[in-house]
């Protein structure tokens, strides 16, 4: 309004590697169990969330410093989403259950 303009400082970002740094198999999921294997070492807390197609959280569950995480619950045939979350990171994925 009064024609002055200020600049904010410069920020740095680090991007980094685009690839996935978790894979869920078998995809799709027959039966009651897939496997979340995370291509990352993890030192710390691995929180999963999945999550039914219309947001609703169906499992909720944490594990330590474990790279192989093994999902043992019924879920009704249906498009889910997988939320996991680390100190470093967290990716989404989808999985179709038969």
């Amino acid at each position: 309004m009064d024609n002055r303009a200020t600049l904010s400082r410069v920020e740095r970002v680090n991007i980094s590697d685009t690839k996935n740094l978790v894979e869920v198999f078998p995809n799709p999921v027959s039966g009651n169990n897939f496997t979340i294997k995370l291509l990352k070492d993890i030192n710390g807390t691995v929180d999963v969330r999945v999550f039914d197609i219309k947001g609703g959280l169906q499992i909720h569950q944490q594990y330590s410093n474990s790279n192989f995480i093994t999902i043992n619950h019924h879920l009704t045939p249906g498009l889910y989403t997988i939320k996991v979350t680390t100190n470093e990171m967290t990716e989404v994925i989808k999985i179709i259950v038969q």
